[in-house]
């Protein structure tokens, strides 16, 4: 993939876990050690007897990663606006 040079979103942001935020459709996440982005596309569920999100990243590829990883290592860039309409 070639280099951008864009910056690391995650830069300066907490790990989703220490903000005590549970990931939500629609959210825009981020890894925080890499920055790759990714949108979650299915809320906490089980994929093959792990609790998972299915998150779609910007080549357009959806990918299952573990709830450990997703809360431990990646930070919220954007949540999901209509969560918060009612």
């Amino acid at each position: 993939m070639q280099d951008l040079n864009i910056p690391n979103p995650c830069l300066g942001k907490a790990c989703i876990q220490d903000t005590g935020y549970s990931p939500k459709v629609g959210d825009l996440i981020a890894d925080i050690e890499y920055g790759d982005l990714g949108v979650v596309i299915d809320g906490e569920s089980t994929y093959r007897g792990s609790k998972c999100y299915r998150i779609l990243n910007t080549l357009g590829r959806v990918d299952w990663f573990s709830r450990e990883y997703i809360l431990e290592s990646c930070c919220l860039i954007s949540a999901n606006a209509k969560e918060g309409l009612k």
